[in-house]
């Protein structure tokens, strides 16, 4: 027989751990309501109280009235907490005075229709925090104190910081839109090392300015956008801050009238491509430029201070073909020829490097200054009948001539070709490159030998654009070649696409559609999944998970004493 002391341990111990798996029940996700205020803290206003840390906040679609600017969820409290926030459609949250919302270090926003948080307070991330908005869906934050955004985006986030505020943007971003005004709001790029921008937008009226300032924690690490695009801005400066940092950006398309400004020289600004439908200007104070070969009939090119210009590639000849050059009084622009040239070039042959379409350049002031550094023997001048800064070599630039031809094209299905270029002479097997110039296109399995190079071509859209480069063993320069990819057909029977080789392409007046950001893919957006606790099948049914758990476990120990008394 059992004694009744005996029975009490038992009793205990069940309850004991009973209380310890209650301990490890999911956190609640609980529903606004509004029923009671506009109170975040009021739990009358939450189907299952108010959210604590760890806990999953919901707000339904249609909770506020679109027409009433004061029907909102108001933050009043320095102490809410939550992991996730989840807005529905027309959602309209703000962050009061000195108010703070902290989310969880590994929780964060998510928006599934579209949504608006004005942020007076605080809105604190964590380390891990994403913000995660739908497909066609818009999430703005509306920020009246500087914001350190540390959060990594998926989706579509529009910033509208009023005058003089600052926004850093801490990690990886899809797509931000950043609004800009008559007082010059600024963004950071700060935060982790390689981080990518896959497009930011600049938007604002004739009167409005933007300042980028690219600021990343650890030296000779550069900040990186996929698309920067300015179609409705006065003026966006790049400021360096006086230091030698780099600026990236693979796909760059201002607006008709726009202005980009480098300020407090330095730094060094790199475009990829340029895609202008009309008149614009980029302006040097100092510092280094890298600007993509071509025509660029808009361009306003100035220059405040002593400035280095370089073009990677000469694909077109002229090499550079710009609106104006206007230089400041005293200063000078040091050009540095391209180290890749898509023919050989020998010696004594005149290259036209930069023609000027108006020319602003005083006659006689030699204001361009061409680095010579790795053209032995060889001599530049500026023609003004011409408005041409010419190249006179003095000894042959050996490069090889790269060629693809039609049966070096195969499409392997879907969207993607494998593509072989051949050297016409043998090259450094090791030194082949190959870069997507359109964003989106990816290159997989690389193989080069010494006549040939072979590679795969994935699209992204409905056309991919390559350039290809190689070079003899111990020669500084390269054979370059630009080439444009049709979409693939499946493999079959049938005419088999033509690639556009075009070595010395004319240049084309209309924009490029607005690409894709980069070669290398950013993550999708990730969007509610059944697995997410803001999923509405989270509420009915698993919405009381915790106490179901705790009534669960205390039955089971209820009946475990039963039984020890009946053995008893």
């Amino acid at each position: 027989m059992i004694s009744g002391r005996r029975f009490l341990r038992t009793a205990a111990l069940a309850a004991v751990l009973a209380l310890a798996f209650a301990g490890a029940a999911p956190a609640k996700v609980t529903r606004w309501t509004g029923n009671t205020s506009n109170s975040w803290g009021d739990d009358g206003n939450w189907d299952k109280g108010a959210p604590g840390a760890g806990d999953t906040a919901i707000i339904p679609d249609g909770a506020f009235d679109p027409l009433n600017p004061a029907d909102q969820l108001r933050v009043d409290t320095d102490k809410a907490k939550a992991k996730i926030v989840e807005f529905g459609e027309g959602t309209k949250l703000k962050i009061g005075d000195k108010m703070k919302l902290r989310l969880d270090k590994d929780g964060g926003l998510r928006s599934r229709g579209n949504a608006v948080v004005t942020i007076d307070g605080e809105l604190k991330f964590g380390d891990a925090n994403t913000i995660a908005v739908s497909p066609d869906k818009l999430l703005t934050i509306v920020p009246s104190v500087n914001l350190d955004l540390g959060a990594k985006v998926t989706g579509h986030l529009r910033l509208e910081p009023p005058a003089g505020t600052t926004v850093a943007l801490m990690k990886n971003t899809e797509r931000v839109t950043f609004k800009g005004n008559a007082n010059n709001p600024k963004i950071v790029l700060a935060g982790i090392p390689d981080a990518f921008h896959n497009e930011l937008r600049l938007e604002g009226g004739n009167a409005d300015e933007v300042t980028i300032l690219p600021m990343m924690s650890l030296p000779n690490k550069p900040c990186h956008i996929g698309i920067l695009s300015c179609p409705k801005l006065k003026m966006c400066h790049i400021d360096f801050g006086g230091t030698k940092k780099t600026l990236i950006v693979n796909s760059l398309a201002p607006g008709d009238g726009a202005g980009i400004d480098t300020d407090n020289g330095g730094g060094m600004l790199k475009l990829g491509a340029v895609a202008a439908p009309g008149g614009w200007s980029l302006s040097l104070d100092g510092g280094k430029l890298e600007l993509p070969g071509g025509a660029h009939k808009g361009l306003a090119l100035r220059f405040r201070s002593d400035s280095e210009l370089t073009v990677p590639a000469a694909t077109t000849e002229p090499v550079l073909t710009v609106n104006r050059a206007e230089p400041d009084l005293g200063t000078q622009l040091r050009f540095n020829p391209p180290d890749a040239w898509h023919r050989p070039l020998k010696a004594g042959e005149t290259i036209d490097l930069l023609q000027e379409l108006d020319l602003s350049i005083p006659p006689g002031n030699k204001i361009i200054d061409t680095d010579l550094t790795n053209f032995p023997g060889a001599t530049d001048e500026f023609d003004l009948a011409t408005k041409t800064l010419r190249l006179t070599l003095g000894e042959t630039i050996d490069v090889p001539l790269l060629t693809l031809k039609d049966e070096d094209l195969k499409p392997l299905g879907g969207k993607k070709y494998e593509v072989t270029i051949g050297a016409d002479s043998k090259v450094d097997p090791a030194a082949w490159g190959v870069l997507p110039l359109n964003p989106g296109t990816a290159i997989a399995g690389k193989v080069g030998t010494d006549r040939d190079c072979t590679f795969t071509v994935t699209f992204a859209g409905d056309r991919a654009k390559l350039r290809v480069r190689a070079k003899r063993t111990g020669v500084p320069f390269f054979g370059v070649l630009d080439f444009e990819l049709p979409l693939p057909q499946e493999p079959g029977p049938g005419p088999r696409p033509t690639p556009n080789p075009n070595p010395n392409p004319k240049p084309n007046p209309k924009p490029d559609p607005k690409p894709d950001p980069n070669p290398n893919p950013n993550p999708t957006h990730p969007g509610p999944t059944d697995d997410d606790p803001g999923k509405d099948k989270s509420l009915s049914g698993g919405g009381g998970g915790g106490c179901d758990a705790v009534g669960g476990v205390l039955a089971l120990a209820l009946a475990a004493a039963f039984l020890a008394r009946r053995r008893a």
